[in-house]
């Protein structure tokens, strides 16, 4: 069976696709595009879909937005102009196993690494 072609501009396909807009429970413009596509050929359907669902308030309403994220305080000790290693912090990793002597020794003992970070220029010394 052949699809039916309908002018995207007149007012029975705009009320074709409210009609299977409400009918499928208000979902996104793809699964309505693709829903619309199975018994009907619009031309410029992408444009006609996002119209209906742009005239739906609770559609348009309830879209998700972008969530804007605050950035936090910095504290005041990264944020000042100062020498290098004024102000520190330190990070540790561990443990890691190390091999007293030659690369064939069995004594294993257990290490820790700490590195100092500068605040200001996030430098790192070892």
């Amino acid at each position: 069976m052949y699809q039916m072609i309908l002018p995207s501009n007149h007012h029975f396909t705009n009320l074709l696709s409210q009609q299977n807009k409400s009918s499928l429970h208000h979902v996104g413009p793809q699964h309505l595009i693709a829903y619309l596509r199975e018994n009907y050929w619009i031309p410029r359907i992408c444009n006609l879909v996002n119209t209906v669902i742009h005239q739906y308030v609770t559609c348009y309403r309830f879209t998700d937005q972008a969530a804007q994220h605050i950035m936090g305080e910095l504290p005041s000790t990264r944020v000042k102009t100062s020498r290098q290693f004024l102000f520190t912090d330190v990070d540790y990793a561990g443990p890691i196993s190390l091999r007293l002597g030659t690369t064939r020794s069995e004594t294993v003992t257990k290490g820790y690494i700490a590195i100092l970070v500068c605040f200001v220029t996030k430098a790192v010394h070892n």
